[in-house]
């Protein structure tokens, strides 16, 4: 009997380290994976503003409900825009919800002066800020 419970908790032992081994790999393997959008960006792995990079700004309408109700703030909606200084993908944005759909909206219309790496034009990720006052 002592022998078989020697032999249990040896078993049990290799199945956790086998366990660990296994979360150590899947932690290493997450460390490795594909960086952020951000990380196409001539600039860095930090997304910067690109307020200032802008050919052609739009203002977001106002809300009618958010008018209503009041709400106020600043949204900042993250872009990708292409070697041409189209956007090309708005990946989220943070800010009060009721005027989220609207920033985004506007900054899909922005256009941008193209950026480039050593003379090849480049991917860049970054934001915009659009402020919401009544």
């Amino acid at each position: 009997p002592e022998t078989e419970t020697a032999q249990k908790v040896a078993s049990v032992s290799e199945q956790q380290h086998g366990v660990a081994q296994a979360q150590a790999g899947a932690a290493s393997v997450a460390s490795t994976a594909a960086p952020a959008i951000t990380a196409i960006s001539e600039v860095g792995t930090v997304p910067v503003s690109l307020n200032s990079r802008a050919t052609r700004k739009v203002v977001p309408r106002y809300p009618t409900l958010a008018k209503q109700s009041g709400t106020v703030g600043s949204v900042r909606v993250y872009l990708v825009i292409d070697e041409n200084g189209d956007v090309v993908e708005v990946s989220r944005s943070e800010g009060p919800l009721l005027l989220r759909r609207a920033a985004e909206e506007a900054a899909r219309l922005w256009r941008f002066q193209p950026s480039s790496d050593t003379a090849a034009p480049v991917r860049v990720a970054g934001y915009l800020d659009f402020n919401f006052s009544l």
